[in-house]
């Protein structure tokens, strides 16, 4: 598999993509899917493409391990739903260029 994360100056707009519900108003998630590309725009922060379950790249607005460690179990979570996997629960630990991976 193969990961990408990069430091980018401006997102895409949410046009194209569907809201996704979420409990708190102010928190702008979006979703959006092109044939095996799963696309989420999250909080206007960063942009997370899964492609099947071979690729997976973080466009992100800041830089830093925070962001990415906020969006990485979402990020396992799609990659494995690429690879055919129903997923119920997902998480994930990176640290070190190594990743501990626990389904349930």
């Amino acid at each position: 598999m193969s990961v990408r994360t990069r430091r980018v100056a401006s997102l895409p707009a949410s046009h194209g993509f569907s809201p996704v519900q979420q409990s708190s108003p102010d928190s702008r998630v979006f979703w959006r899917r092109q044939g095996a590309r799963r696309s989420v725009l999250w909080g206007g922060e960063a942009l997370l493409e899964v492609e099947g379950g071979d690729a997976l790249s973080i466009d992100a607005l800041r830089p830093g391990p925070d962001l990415t460690t906020e969006i990485m179990n979402l990020a396992l979570a799609l990659v494995l739903t690429g690879r055919g996997h129903q997923i119920l629960h997902a998480a994930g630990l990176a640290r070190e260029g190594d990743c501990a991976v626990v389904l349930g």
